[in-house]
């Protein structure tokens, strides 16, 4: 049942970062941290899909992939842009991620089931 729900959550991520990807950039929005958000948000996707037991490098090419994609579909847009270095703090969050799931991190979804 929980591993259900872990996945429901993670396909919501997932589509939550697609629509805020493609929707207009609010006004107030801040550029400074912007490679920085990139980076975490990928990181913190590839460490919810590792630790569901999907293997890491399959998981880590599909959210590349994806963060690609999300550019080549924002360049479609006319409030949006593509931009390369976007895909390489992605590619760069999950590459940190990926070393994360050899720690111990690797099983705090597993721990908190268990509580």
């Amino acid at each position: 049942m929980i591993r259900k729900a872990w996945l429901a959550l993670g396909i919501v991520w997932l589509l939550a970062v697609w629509v805020l990807s493609l929707m207009p950039v609010p006004p107030l929005a801040q550029e400074v941290n912007d490679k920085i958000e990139h980076a975490a948000t990928y990181a913190l996707l590839m460490l919810w899909w590792g630790q569901l037991g999907y293997r890491p490098l399959r998981v880590g090419l599909a959210l590349i992939v994806m963060g690609i994609a999300i550019e080549f579909a924002q360049a479609l847009t006319p409030y949006r842009s593509f931009d390369a270095h976007d895909m390489l703090a992605n590619a760069l969050g999950v590459s940190v991620a990926s070393l994360m799931l050899l720690s111990p991190l690797s099983r705090v979804l597993l721990v908190l089931e268990k509580k």
